[in-house]
């Protein structure tokens, strides 16, 4: 008869129970043996993180904080814009910077310049396009007479006629409010002329 089968039960438990403490300890200290090996000695490697977790913190990382422009490139562009009077040079500087931005506020002050160059450069089409998408981050009084006139003076005048629609029945306490409105009544009255449509009453 062997020497287990003699042994009481207990004592069978608890050799087990070191045994297993013991594998556990020697396995505990191989892992961090083999990270300092691997790490050169000094700090330890970090250890794997889970898919999941992974999957989560790129989840973080693909939101960045907003770009900004550098402030200097406002002023150079605006400088380049209303007083050299160079709209080419504002858009040699703007358009190759907006798909970098995704400050809402800057998007929208590049909109506004890239749309005012276009303008200058009669090219209404193309400003009609920048103040669309300025438009639609600012709506504001202003910027939906800016886009109704490109739309007027770049022949497309469906697209005028409803903006100058929209101007005509604004309501707020804007400053030039009531030049916009006036100016929009008298365009509307010329292109439903042009275009045959009956002026909308209300």
């Amino acid at each position: 008869m062997s020497i287990l089968s003699k042994s009481p039960w207990w004592a069978l438990g608890l050799a087990g129970l070191l045994l297993g403490g013991c594998l556990a300890l020697m396995g505990g200290l191989l892992f961090i043996g083999t990270r300092l090996a691997l790490s050169g000695g000094g700090v330890l490697l970090p250890i794997p993180l889970a898919p999941q977790t992974i999957e989560g913190l790129a989840t973080v990382a693909a939101k960045p904080s907003p770009a900004r422009a550098d402030p200097i490139l406002w002023e150079e562009a605006e400088d380049d814009l209303n007083v050299k009077n160079e709209p080419q040079k504002v858009l040699d500087l703007l358009l190759p910077q907006l798909d970098q931005l995704t400050d809402s506020s800057d998007l929208a002050r590049a909109y506004a310049l890239v749309g005012k160059a276009e303008f200058q450069l009669g090219r209404f089409q193309l400003a009609a396009v920048y103040f669309e998408k300025l438009y639609r981050l600012q709506p504001t009084v202003e910027n939906l007479f800016s886009l109704a006139t490109a739309y007027d003076l770049g022949g497309d005048l469906r697209h005028a006629l409803e903006k100058y629609q929209a101007l005509a029945e604004w309501q707020g306490a804007e400053a030039d409010l009531d030049y916009y409105k006036d100016v929009a009544q008298e365009r509307i009255g010329f292109i439903t002329d042009v275009l045959g449509t009956p002026t909308p009453t209300g």
